[in-house]
């Protein structure tokens, strides 16, 4: 094995940890949910830190520009918190892609009813262009984006 292909993981290691160090500290779990839904952040500032030109769902957007945008669209609708979660930080895809990638992420919800429904429309919009179903607002405390 050549040196260089021996330093290729501690290489991606060194990526991921620059990433997560820059999105600053790991949230702590705040009910079963979020210790099942396994490591997740921000958003925002994991896709600004993210050495993946495009580390979320490349399928919808083209760039992490775009990601952006649609992450700050759901701020400016009420959205609480905006976490990216489900997150492929293997060593492939750091080393190839230049960093961790995701296609999910989910907004905690407000309690104000006209943000929520605000934030809805977003998600139903979002549904119905993947040939999905909307959900339906029962209170829940999150709601979820996911691009196949």
């Amino acid at each position: 094995m050549t040196a260089s292909a021996r330093s290729a993981p501690a290489s991606a290691v060194i990526l991921v940890a620059a990433a997560l160090a820059a999105c600053g500290t790991r949230p702590q779990p705040r009910d079963d949910f979020e210790i099942a839904v396994g490591p997740h952040y921000e958003a925002r500032s994991w896709v600004s830190a993210n050495g993946n030109l495009h580390c979320l769902a490349s399928n919808r957007f083209h760039d992490n520009g775009e990601a952006l945008a649609f992450i700050d669209t759901l701020y400016s609708a009420g959205a609480e918190t905006v976490w990216v979660y489900d997150i492929y930080d293997d060593t492939a895809t750091v080393t190839w892609e230049g960093g961790a990638y995701a296609d999910a992420i989910y907004a905690v919800l407000p309690h104000d009813e006209a943000d929520r429904d605000r934030l809805f429309s977003i998600a139903a919009a979002e549904a119905r262009a993947q040939g999905l179903r909307p959900e339906l607002d029962i209170g829940q405390k999150r709601l979820f984006f996911w691009w196949d």
